[in-house]
């Protein structure tokens, strides 16, 4: 069974139209017990002081165990960024009401407090991330299925060429035959993501 995919208010090209086909999990490749579920899938792209945010709903084929990775937007190098920042100054916090009551207990962090602030907020950041890993034979913790590009007119923005991103390489196989002419013409591309 094949999935045609509304792009909603965003116009596109109609020879870009593509299918995801629904014979087994876009995550882990099990042919069992599949239904399809939506995946809210966000492209922003940033200009100098503004930016444009499109919002995908593609209509994906999920097995049970892997519905809930549909929901996890695959963290950018900004969130991780941001995670670190706020980290640091939760741990100087804690840092510094610690040391208030004791400032010669820990001289090292008392005489490098913003640097050990960094260092703990980076190894608790890391760790966070290094968890987050897919369990049995899932190919990703966050959603399977990315868009990696994005062409659009200028004027209009309508949509000229979408390329997708596939964590499973045996779905990625089904997705470049189903959507074999629109390949060819160069209107949809399909490649490995990590």
């Amino acid at each position: 069974m094949i999935v045609n995919v509304p792009l909603g208010p965003v116009p596109i090209n109609s020879e870009a139209t593509f299918v995801f086909p629904s014979s087994r999990c876009c995550n882990c490749g099990t042919t069992k017990a599949i239904f399809i579920q939506d995946q809210n899938t966000k492209v922003i792209r940033y200009f100098v002081f503004a930016g444009t945010e499109i919002t995908f709903e593609l209509p994906l084929p999920v097995c049970r165990d892997c519905a809930q990775s549909l929901e996890r937007r695959v963290p950018t190098l900004f969130h991780k960024f941001m995670m670190v920042a706020v980290v640091t100054a939760v741990v100087c916090l804690i840092l510094l009401a610690t040391l208030s009551q004791n400032p010669s207990r820990i001289p090292f962090i008392a005489n490098n407090l913003f640097t050990s602030s960094v260092a703990i907020a980076l190894t608790l950041v890391f760790a966070f991330y290094s968890l987050r890993r897919p369990s049995g034979t899932q190919t990703s913790f966050y959603q399977p299925v990315r868009i990696s590009k994005l062409d659009r007119e200028f004027v209009s923005g309508a949509i000229k060429r979408i390329g997708f991103g596939f964590t499973n390489p045996v779905y990625l196989r089904e997705f470049s035959k189903a959507n074999a002419p629109a390949l060819k013409a160069g209107l949809v591309t399909a490649t490995k993501s990590s």
